[in-house]
């Protein structure tokens, strides 16, 4: 219960579930940027030629008996492809202690934009480059 009120304690956009075999493989959500991702791309002057603006990846994972097998590669590159259909500007926060996170999207092409300090420690912040659009 605790985990199903974290998973739509938010208003999101776009919401996509990974089932195999009829059990849940993987989640993915994307939500309008919240102020803390918006205020610090604006500080860096990055700006997104995209009609709504940024949207922000979140609620990200993979069951780990799943991962390795595309399952978050497929979830990842679908949801970034729905909120470019969408008109939006995807781009994320992730803790600098998310090591392999990290090095997933450097693999996906993503680019960091910079860090800054938030409630849980130093964040990086990646943004969706467009021209691969």
């Amino acid at each position: 219960e605790d985990f199903t009120a974290w998973l739509l304690e938010e208003e999101v956009l776009l919401r996509t579930v990974a089932l195999v075999d009829g059990e849940v493989a993987g989640h993915i959500s994307t939500t309008s940027a919240h102020s803390y991702l918006t205020d610090y791309l604006s500080a860096q002057h990055i700006e997104t030629p995209s009609r709504n603006g940024f949207s922000e990846i979140s609620k990200f994972f993979v069951d780990p008996m799943y991962r390795k097998h595309g399952v978050g590669k497929l979830l990842f590159s679908h949801m970034v492809q729905q909120s470019i259909d969408a008109g939006y500007h995807p781009a994320l926060a992730v803790v600098s202690t998310s090591e392999d996170a990290i090095r997933f999207y450097t693999r996906e092409g993503w680019i960091l934009a910079g860090t800054f300090t938030g409630i849980h420690g130093v964040n990086l912040v990646f943004c969706y480059d467009l021209s691969k659009v």
